[in-house]
């Protein structure tokens, strides 16, 4: 997406946050699937640049909006997850970070979840088919990552 400045007349590019080289890097070993019985079990199991999708639920005036980010482990803490780009800390107790309150009108809460064999495929034949790595945007992986979890039959 571009913008035109008003300061220096020039041409904003908004920034993504995520590049083909870091991806590729965690396209190097398996994704790690929940295979645990317990939730919690699965988040202390991720390591450091492991690959994960942050589902995103925004409750805003009586309609809910949710969205999936594929995101990178930046590093584990004694109380949760970081990942890359991201201020807060997951907490290992529910994997999830809020914005807001309950009795406010807008709530927002992302929480960490496992990619599935089929999310896997997507991401793999996504960037196998970038022939021009160039081309790699992360913006449209995600609406290809939100279309096939919320549209298609799991």
């Amino acid at each position: 997406m571009k913008m035109d400045c008003s300061n220096c007349g020039g041409k904003m590019v908004k920034a993504k946050y995520m590049k083909f080289e870091e991806l590729a890097d965690c396209l190097k070993k398996e994704f790690k699937e929940n295979k645990f019985d317990n939730y919690n079990e699965w988040l202390k199991s991720l390591n450091e640049n492991d690959l994960v999708l942050t589902e995103f639920v925004r409750e805003e005036f009586g309609k809910v909006r949710k969205k999936y980010y594929i995101r990178i482990i930046e590093k584990k803490t004694a109380k949760g997850i970081k990942l890359k780009k991201l201020s807060k800390v997951f907490s290992f107790a529910n994997g999830e970070i809020y914005y807001g309150s309950s009795i406010e009108l807008i709530k927002t809460v992302y929480k960490i979840v496992p990619i599935s064999p089929k999310i896997d495929e997507v991401i793999r034949g996504y960037c196998q088919n970038q022939g021009d790595k160039k081309n790699f945007d992360i913006d449209i992986l995600n609406k290809i990552i939100m279309n096939e979890l919320l549209y298609c039959d799991n």
